[in-house]
């Protein structure tokens, strides 16, 4: 039977617990509430649910849109003016981010650094440079479509900073979120006010000093850890396109549906973002490039013109991803494996860096960024088992891994070493025991020194530096 309208609008509908017997391996049901579109809150609960875990507490990463809103659920409709507003200030800022980098890519970056051909000593911005290419990976992964598992794609989002994305899942985070974006504009801002005012060579206060030195370490690794987060969760502040009538003040924030838009707490924070995101956006995308014509005691140097493209890239993935992926995961999908095949190619012709091995795994992540993007766009639209997907996902990157070991261990010889230093408890055994001859001592401390001949070393060095000069 087909009720009428009146009649559906006034039905209830109960809810019931469904839980597995482990005795009798049979599904029993357990009414502990009812439904209703007419009533608020309009799901009413008896008894309490038993959860998966066992427990009467649902689990953190379980969130009900509209659940607890200060509103009925009928009463919310579509905000046209609250969308106008969200999408005018997203393309803006889009727009001066792309202008920027623009801008710098044309007219101050154009140096190249020599590949590393001889034996050098690994130094310790070395390896930052190799972990700023995994947190790159992890940032690229975290714009990548709704990934095949939430809880996978979640830790991507931790690991690289991207708390805004967290939020789908974790309503808690949001706020959060939006304090540490404000915090890390703060503090960028502090640190540029020393550097564009030379502190440094003014004042004679020791504390303004060693603050001058770490923001010139800081800035332009904060800029590669929270360029996404930052960006995404200021314009996460701006989303109001859900209302409880047409009158835009009326509109509610998506991220957290207890504060109404453009008034009280939410005018406060919106004017914040939007005082912070025209300093934010430029400043980072400067200290990126700028970072590699400063820095000196390291081997591993990055193209300039590359880190910018890749500011470019990912200002247009977080715009996709806020307006488009809001709204179609598998047209969102498709523009950002194209956006990644762009960046591909450009990574081919522009080498990212003077080192070929590491050239080879920046191209590498791509590809492996590329390979999820694609599994979860298929999977999105396919009707099978989770598994299936996430075997295709792990095989896929363990292909990528392996490919890409054995070629560099065929075609790239590895010319970054670490010196090893003394073997102290060699000097015990000379100490406390007879068995152990100086002659022996000696000759295993010279050993483990002319692995690289310091002399060469430095004077290789200071010829691929001579530029900064």
């Amino acid at each position: 039977m087909s009720p009428s309208a009146n009649e559906s609008e006034e039905m209830i509908v109960g809810i019931s617990n469904l839980i597995s017997n482990s005795t009798t391996g049979l599904w029993e049901d357990f009414p502990v509430g009812s439904y209703s579109i007419v009533r608020n809150p309009v799901l009413t609960f008896d008894q309490n649910i038993i959860w998966p875990d066992g427990g009467t507490q649902p689990s953190t990463d379980i969130r009900i849109n509209w659940l607890n809103c200060p509103f009925s659920y009928r009463q919310i409709q579509d905000s046209d003016k609250g969308e106008a507003i969200y999408y005018s200030i997203i393309a803006f800022w889009t727009a001066l981010g792309l202008a920027t980098s623009l801008i710098y890519i044309s007219k101050y970056w154009s140096l190249s650094f020599p590949i590393i051909q001889d034996k050098r000593e690994i130094k310790f911005r070395d390896w930052l440079a190799v972990f700023s290419l995994l947190i790159e990976t992890l940032q690229l992964l975290a714009l990548s479509p709704e990934f095949i598992h939430s809880k996978i794609s979640n830790g991507f989002d931790y690991i690289s900073g991207n708390l805004a994305n967290t939020t789908t899942y974790y309503s808690k985070i949001f706020w959060p979120g939006i304090y540490t974006a404000l915090i890390v504009c703060l503090v960028m801002l502090i640190f540029n006010l020393l550097l564009i005012f030379k502190i440094e060579e003014k004042s004679r206060l020791s504390f303004l000093v060693v603050a001058c030195g770490i923001a010139k370490e800081l800035l332009p690794h904060i800029s590669n850890l929270f360029f996404i987060s930052v960006i995404n969760s200021l314009f996460s502040l701006f989303r109001c396109t859900k209302g409880t009538s047409l009158n835009v003040l009326d509109s509610f924030l998506y991220g957290d549906c207890n504060y109404f838009c453009w008034k009280d707490l939410h005018l406060l924070f919106a004017v914040l973002a939007l005082i912070s995101l025209p300093f934010f956006i430029p400043s980072a995308i400067l200290w990126r490039p700028y970072y590699e014509s400063l820095s000196s005691d390291k081997n591993i140097y990055c193209n300039e013109h590359y880190l910018i493209a890749k500011s470019i890239i990912q200002i247009v993935a977080i715009t996709l991803k806020s307006t488009i992926g809001n709204y179609s995961n598998s047209l969102y999908s498709l523009l950002y494996i194209f956006c990644l095949t762009l960046f591909l190619a450009y990574s081919i012709f522009y080498k990212p860096y003077n080192y070929n091995r590491m050239n080879l795994w920046a191209l590498l992540s791509i590809l492996a960024v590329m390979w999820s993007s694609i599994l979860s766009s298929i999977y999105s639209l396919a009707n099978s088992s989770i598994f299936i997907w996430v075997h295709l996902l792990s095989f896929g990157w363990l292909c990528l891994a392996v490919f890409g070991y054995a070629f560099q261990e065929r075609f790239y010889p590895n010319f970054l070493y670490s010196v090893q230093g003394k073997d102290i408890s060699l000097f015990f055994r000379f100490e406390f025991s007879t068995k152990i001859k100086p002659d022996e001592v000696s000759e295993a401390v010279k050993n483990k020194y002319s692995v690289i001949d310091s002399s060469s070393r430095f004077d290789s060095a200071n010829k691929d530096l001579s530029f900064i000069s």
